[in-house]
């Protein structure tokens, strides 16, 4: 018995001093900085949508483009157009210019640093929603 004990205790040794030189290779972990409050809204991902609804509003001039949705068109959204946005009227490339109230439209938009910015605008023939459509 005595044998087998001092072996147990051996062995248990050869385990500490064994595992006690990998934990001393092991680099000390360092906490993860928090964002700062300002950096927190770069650091986000951009959140993606898609309205469709009946223009209220066009400015070509500053970019920006307000569709209403919803039943009575109670909800409005404000999307700023921009070089990048790509603009169909009619099936055509177009531009912000050929967009009219009144018209029905679909746009796909990121919101992006505190603003909500168009990627895609679809001026839908009359009479036509994209449910229909497909």
């Amino acid at each position: 018995m005595t044998r087998y004990v001092r072996t147990t205790m051996v062995a248990a040794a050869l385990t500490t001093l064994t595992a006690g030189g990998a934990w001393a290779q092991v680099p000390p972990t360092t906490p993860t900085p928090t964002p700062s409050p300002r950096n927190t809204e770069m650091s986000r991902p951009a959140t993606v949508g898609i309205v469709e609804g009946t223009v209220k509003k066009v400015d070509p001039a500053t970019g920006m483009l307000r569709v209403s949705s919803g039943p009575f068109g109670i909800f409005t959204k404000s999307l700023q157009v921009g070089p990048d946005t790509q603009v169909t009227v009619d099936g055509r490339e177009s531009n912000l210019a050929a967009i009219r109230e009144g018209t029905k439209v679909k746009a796909s938009y990121e919101q992006r640093n505190g603003q909500t910015i168009a990627t895609r605008i679809e001026a839908l023939p009359q009479g036509q929603t994209s449910r229909s459509s497909s």
